[in-house]
């Protein structure tokens, strides 16, 4: 929504200006009020919002604003009518910054803006500091591309430069941090120039840069398939019903598929069905929505750069001539509970009924024995039975009822009813508030210490205080904290408006719901920039420096209180801070051949990279230098043998291990040998 406003406002600004332009050109008679160099300007966006501005100088000028909650934007434009410079922080509700190269004996007109129609801030014009030229330090590794697939096999990993800025100073950059130059971001672009060659533009302020690339004929013959684990579903299971009727089936390729491409040069590269090479990934896809599947077996086709090959899925019919309910699962569902459903502003309650405790079926297979399945063997957790998935009718109600839940499993629709009851709960009360309730602006505060209390419509009543024992945190898409309180428990939801901003926490049980407002939030800062210590993928004891646009600074020690997602890759999580609960999260980045290059930390908005340094591997046969060897050594050295890939002197000495001094692919066939422990070293 707030995107779409801000297009739509940048539309009408241009619209206002454009009617308006032919009166503003060099040395022209202009209705707006003239910026003057070095003196600080009041904005009103309602009563005015386009000036001019004629430089005394040639030179960079940087046009920025200065103020809090507006959320600003400015756009220039030359005497001609043309946009030549739009600043709107990255869309991060920030000041802007604008910084253009500009002419004396000119009059540019900017116009400023902000998506609050009542902002008022201040605005100046002073020296600016712009990027002059380019150097490229170190080209892409890869600088080739496969005819037919320019635009799939173009890369510009491991490109590096360094900027000249109209100060003297340099500014050295890289493709993977794409860390912007001053106040310019870098913006590459690829194409080519229609007589079959290819490049890829570099552009930062004037600076300009052209790398080419050399098309090369597609090394690939064929690829095939293998694996061993077959692709089984039944019918009409683990996938979802379309609005035309028909069935679409979510298959997941096995871990143990291998996907072999056969090279022009007779060599072959072995890789996984979901891993790239050389940068390329293969393409996967099916035709379903075109030829619907039914019972039978079906292919999915895998292609890379051009080459194609068919991953056979098959779909079984139901193994059950018949279903018997024995018992129907006890759980009640209440009208407008949170904690089963969602309660939407017109009343109707949407759910599950996914707590199946108390449910038995009995199945009739075709060859007449009989298998009976109780709670006990459902996996309500992760939605599988005797470990296969089984998946759950939703319903829509609008007042207490009783409906029909179906569970579908192998193909077949078990069927038992559901009651929806009217609540137990009159009304929640909050009768001491927690220990703080003046937080910075984060997700929301800490409720430690605050004192709830269930009133219950049989005159009885609950109450707990929130503390570590009672008091918990869990995200299925918004955070959520729960405080338990007798045998029911409280959940506290933060609402906010369209513009994101805060306005109150509301607390829910049981289908009642009470708006509190005893938590305030000071006004956000500005990040700036963050520094992360203690960085381990869960986060935990992780201490971050955060300084602000105020340069302000503030620790942020995280014990993380829940994960949202946390593997071996990426940590999603909430913390409990001085300044209330903040997210973070932690994500490993891995280059091309394994190599753990560091940390991105994300938080309050801003992310920072901690770099890790990793001393290079000496270990024979370890050729990509991760410290292990794997299968993706001895693929570089067949990528290498097929002049697919490059090998440096420090590759080429670990790949060497049958110690001949050249690289072939009995190198290759020992690593194999030794990962599948049929030798001991080299």
């Amino acid at each position: 929504m707030k995107s779409f406003r801000k297009i739509l406002a940048v539309i009408l600004a241009m619209v206002m200006l454009l009617s308006a332009l032919p009166m503003v050109s060099a040395g022209a008679y202009s209705p707006y009020p003239m910026l003057e160099y070095d003196t600080v300007t009041e904005v009103s966006v309602r009563s005015c919002s386009t000036y001019t501005f004629s430089p005394e100088n040639d030179g960079w000028y940087n046009i920025y604003s200065m103020g809090e909650g507006y959320d600003p934007y400015v756009s220039l434009y030359n005497s001609y009518g043309d946009e030549i410079g739009y600043s709107d922080d990255n869309d991060e509700d920030l000041n802007f910054s604008l910084v253009a190269q500009l002419y004396s004996g000119y009059t540019y007109t900017v116009v400023f803006g902000a998506y609050d129609e009542d902002a008022v801030f201040d605005v100046c014009v002073t020296e600016g500091v712009g990027v002059e030229s380019v150097e490229i330090t170190q080209e892409p590794y890869d600088t080739t591309v496969v005819f037919g697939f320019e635009e799939d096999t173009l890369s510009l990993l491991g490109l590096e430069a360094t900027f000249s800025l109209s100060d003297g100073s340099t500014v050295d950059w890289s493709y993977y941090e794409d860390n912007p130059v001053g106040d310019f971001d870098v913006e590459t672009y690829f194409d080519n120039d229609g007589m079959g060659n290819y490049y890829a533009d570099i552009v930062c302020g004037n600076a300009f840069e052209r790398i080419f690339f050399t098309t090369v004929e597609n090394p690939v013959e064929s690829i095939e398939y293998s694996c061993e684990t077959p692709i089984e579903m039944y019918v009409n299971s683990n996938g979802y019903w379309e609005y035309d009727d028909n069935y679409y089936y979510m298959y997941n390729i096995p871990d143990d598929a291998i996907i072999t491409v056969n090279l022009k040069v007779g060599a072959s590269v072995e890789i996984a069905a979901y891993e790239s090479l050389n940068g390329v990934y293969p393409d996967i896809y099916d035709d379903q929505y075109e030829n619907p599947w039914g019972v039978g077996t079906h292919y999915v086709t895998v292609s890379y750069l051009g080459a194609e090959a068919k991953i056979p899925v098959t779909i079984l019919p139901t193994p059950f001539k018949s279903v018997t309910v024995n018992s129907e699962p006890t759980r009640d569902y209440i009208y407008g509970d949170y904690s089963t459903g969602y309660l939407d502003y017109d009343g109707v309650y949407s759910f599950r009924p996914s707590d199946l405790t108390g449910l038995s079926f009995t199945v009739e297979y075709e060859d007449g024995t009989t298998q009976t399945f109780t709670d006990e063997d459902i996996d309500m957790e992760y939605w599988e039975i005797d470990g296969y998935e089984y998946d759950l009718s939703s319903h829509e109600v609008t007042e207490p009822c009783t409906v029909e839940g179906v569970l579908y499993y192998k193909g077949s629709e078990i069927k038992f009813d559901v009651d929806v009851v009217e609540t137990h709960v009159e009304s929640i009360e909050v009768i001491t508030p927690p220990d703080k309730a003046e937080f910075g602006d984060r997700y929301y505060g800490d409720y430690t210490g605050a004192v709830i209390k269930i009133n219950y419509k049989d005159g009885t009543s609950a109450q707990a205080v929130a503390n570590d024992e009672t008091m918990s945190y869990y995200d299925d898409g918004t955070l959520i904290c729960e405080i338990q309180v007798g045998d029911d428990v409280v959940s506290i939801f933060n609402e906010y408006d369209f513009d994101g901003d805060f306005t109150y926490d509301y607390f829910t049980c049981c289908g009642v719901g009470m708006v509190y407002d005893g938590v305030t939030y000071t006004e956000s800062k500005t990040v700036v920039s963050i520094d992360a210590e203690n960085v381990s993928i869960d986060g935990d004891g992780m201490v971050v420096t955060v300084t602000y646009a105020d340069e302000t600074t503030e620790k942020l020690t995280y014990d993380p209180v829940c994960y949202y997602i946390n593997n071996d890759y990426y940590t999603d999580a909430y913390a409990r801070t001085e300044n209330g609960i903040a997210y973070f999260c932690i994500e490993k980045i891995i280059d091309d051949d394994g190599n753990l290059l560091g940390y991105d930390v994300y938080t309050l908005g801003t992310r920072c990279f901690v770099e890790v340094q990793n001393s290079p591997s000496d270990i024979l046969g370890d050729v990509d230098g991760n410290g292990d060897i794997n299968i993706m050594d001895a693929t570089l050295i067949q990528l290498a043998i097929a002049d697919f890939e490059t090998l440096d002197e420090e590759q080429q000495r670990r790949a060497n291990t049958d110690g001949d001094e050249k690289i072939s692919i009995m190198d290759a066939t020992l690593i194999q040998f030794y990962i599948a422990d049929l030798i001991e070293g080299f």
